[in-house]
């Protein structure tokens, strides 16, 4: 097997025989294999000073960065359950973002008297629903997500407490959320 510095890759001497740089350093199939292993796992192949392929890895994280990644995930985590919906009085109701808002501003008109009912579409079907019948799915909305918002402050704190990556990294997210 050979490396080129030039082509930045490997060439087999065989199938490669007409179109073989200058630069090119015969490896052994061991260090070849190995190559290919680091490779797998992370590092990039680059040519040493010497032109010889040796696998670079790039550099451990540090903790700003580990922790940056946890409150990313868990910041993703949060959005995921906010946004997953709930039930309320056996009508499953969205509560993705755009959801929200347009229970907000039906809530909103019912409250002052614009409109006196409103046809709303649950996820399971239609219904028309009064000031009364919305008041306890906005009340149930408000409150998973003011739910997920508090877990994630939970979460948050106890990760900016920690003063390890191996503590960030084995921390779980994954708890206390409404469902």
């Amino acid at each position: 097997m050979l490396y080129s510095q030039s082509k930045q890759g490997f060439l087999d001497a065989v199938i490669n025989k007409d179109g073989i740089p200058s630069d090119a350093i015969e490896i052994t199939t061991a260090q070849y294999t190995q190559l290919l292993t680091d490779q797998s796992a992370g590092a990039k192949i680059q040519a040493d000073a010497k032109g010889f392929p040796v696998a670079v890895f790039p550099p451990a994280p540090t903790f700003a960065d580990v922790k940056a990644n946890k409150l990313a995930d868990l910041a993703a985590k949060r959005f995921a359950v906010e946004t997953a919906g709930t039930t309320v009085g056996g009508s499953i109701i969205k509560t993705d973002r755009e959801s929200q808002a347009q229970l907000n501003s039906a809530l909103t008109a019912l409250q002052g008297g614009m409109i006196p009912d409103t046809p709303w579409k649950a996820a399971n079907g239609w219904a028309v629903v009064t000031l009364a019948q919305i008041q306890p799915i906005a009340q149930a909305v408000a409150t998973r997500v003011r739910a997920c918002f508090a877990q994630e402050k939970v979460h948050s704190d106890a990760i900016n407490a920690l003063t390890t990556i191996d503590a960030i990294k084995a921390y779980d997210i994954t708890t206390g959320w409404p469902v």
